[in-house]
């Protein structure tokens, strides 16, 4: 029980400082968008190509 203990607090650590480090990697507006439409300007469907 104490080793799930551990672990758990060590993760939660482990995220907040990765969290405050690097911050979110998207924009609300861009994760409603999606990551392919954000990131790498390409749409994942035909019906959301959109052009650049």
């Amino acid at each position: 029980m104490l080793g799930v203990v551990i672990a758990f607090v060590g993760g939660g650590i482990v995220y907040d400082l990765l969290k405050a480090s690097f911050g979110p990697r998207l924009s609300p507006e861009e994760a409603f968008n999606g990551a392919d439409l954000s990131i790498n300007k390409i749409a994942a469907t035909a019906e959301r190509d959109t052009c650049w």
